[in-house]
């Protein structure tokens, strides 16, 4: 039989694969929270031949053992280089060949106590009546950015938004929108880009994200990772209209738009199916508007022209060096196109 060798050199992994098997491996899996698999994981997609990289998140605490890391390097780095992420809770069907059987640990018998050849009788204590417990406020999941949504929640109690302004919550491509207030002025842009978040996380978690800037208008750009991950284009739709639902509830009044997902060299061969996502979310919106007039405060913004070039391939000078995520440039041709829908939606 082979003999399976472990080894777990931290941030060493590249050297120690490279000894043990004197090549570059062109496929490479790691896990969340796990030293120097990032470190891994680069190494092996810096091959020149075509390469796979997989990174492995760990969050099924009822077939396995869920962990994570402290913060969310591991999965910043999955976004910004382009890794898959798989998820033990959705996307295994079966972890172990036999469901995982959880003890609690024996308690160690204390050598102080006195040892007796008979066992002392056992007395029955009596029946005492014990009221019902008070019933406890319901404790929420934990949130797979918390450190991000924290960070947030943090500065507007510190320095809150002035109120009235336009709020970009998004994944990050709005994250690393940095020039996002000088490509929006007089519009107070607000910034709430979570990097490597699902349009599905961003809808459960908006109203930690939006309220507190009391915007006028929220501008939506997600669902690549969606789609990226798996995600079917009507769970995008309704992972929006979930998005809308929630926002509304806290802010009845606010605009909403939604900013088709962009193309990318990076994700290109995902554009079918980013596209039938954004149609199937400019749909909905449409219906709604169809329905409800200008009351439904919505709108579809395809800004994709502006980073397209004449041959409709992702422009080279739009995108940063990832190929995914756009650069000054980039952003500053699709500002031109958002500005004037997003104003004609605020009148």
């Amino acid at each position: 039989m082979p003999h399976l060798q472990v080894l777990n050199d931290e941030e060493r992994k590249p050297v120690s694969i490279g000894e043990h098997i004197g090549r570059r491996p062109i496929f490479a899996a790691g896990n969340v929270g796990s030293t120097g698999d990032i470190e891994m994981l680069r190494w092996s997609q810096s091959s020149r031949r075509p390469n796979l990289q997989v990174l492995v998140l760990h969050d099924d605490g009822e077939r396995e053992m869920a962990y994570g890391e402290a913060s969310n390097d591991s999965l910043e780095a999955a976004e910004k280089y382009g890794w898959s992420v798989v998820r033990m809770a959705t996307d295994w069907n079966r972890i172990f060949a036999r469901p995982l059987e959880k003890k609690q640990a024996a308690s160690t018998p204390n050598p102080s106590a006195p040892s007796t050849s008979m066992p002392a009788p056992v007395v029955p204590a009596p029946v005492v009546p014990v009221a019902e417990p008070a019933p406890q406020a319901a404790v929420p999941p934990p949130v797979r950015w918390e450190n991000e949504i924290a960070a947030f929640e943090k500065a507007d109690r510190e320095q809150p938004p002035a109120p009235g302004g336009v709020v970009f919550l998004g994944s990050s491509n709005i994250r690393m929108w940095n020039t996002l207030d000088g490509d929006f002025p007089e519009l107070n842009a607000i910034n709430r880009g979570v990097g490597g978040a699902n349009l599905a996380e961003l809808a459960e978690v908006a109203l930690r994200l939006v309220p507190t800037a009391k915007p006028r208008a929220v501008v939506v750009s997600a669902g690549g990772n969606d789609i990226a991950a798996g995600a079917t284009a009507e769970a995008v739709r309704d992972a929006f209209a979930l998005l809308v639902k929630n926002l509304r509830a806290e802010l009845p009044d606010v605009k909403i738009a939604f900013l088709a997902m962009l193309p990318s060299e990076k994700r290109w061969e995902q554009r079918d199916r980013q596209r039938e996502a954004n149609e199937a979310v400019r749909d909905f919106i449409v219906a709604r508007v169809a329905a409800e007039g200008d009351a439904a405060g919505m709108s579809y913004i395809d800004a994709n022209a502006a980073v397209l070039g004449p041959d409709d391939l992702p422009a080279v000078e739009c995108f940063l060096d990832d190929k995914l995520h756009p650069s000054t440039i980039g952003n500053a041709r699709r500002a031109a196109i958002i500005r004037p829908q997003l104003h004609d939606l605020l009148q």
